[in-house]
């Protein structure tokens, strides 16, 4: 050897600094995939009891509805004015080529009480 060189130890440390991030970036990214691929069945489980249970929340909303008989539904038409737009549908509806063959009428958003008008 002719020539004995000399390097900084401080272009050593930077030279690891600066790989430093790039090797923590990809063993982050390896546990996250390892993770995502090892809990795959129980997500998929907890999602599948997730839709299940706002599936059956649904249902009991759905089954809350008040149903009533026809003599109280057409007191409650009168009580609120609208027996009459209720009777012009029904005509058209009669006249109508299209039959239809169930309805579904939904009262949202209404508080009722014989006697007293409040909506």
């Amino acid at each position: 050897m002719d020539e004995i060189t000399k390097r900084s130890p401080l272009a050593l440390v930077l030279a690891i600094a600066a790989a430093t991030p790039a090797v923590v970036g990809a063993v982050w990214g390896v546990v996250q995939i390892v993770e995502k691929v090892s809990n795959w069945r129980l997500n998929r489980r907890k999602l599948i009891a997730e839709v299940k249970k706002l599936e059956a929340n649904a249902e009991a909303k759905h089954a809350q509805l008040t149903t009533w008989n026809e003599e109280t539904f057409h007191f409650l038409l009168e009580h609120r004015g609208a027996i009459r737009w209720y009777y012009q549908v029904q005509e058209r509806l009669v006249k109508s080529p299209i039959k239809i063959v169930k309805t579904e009428i939904v009262v949202k958003r209404s508080i009722i009480t014989i006697g007293n008008a409040e909506k």
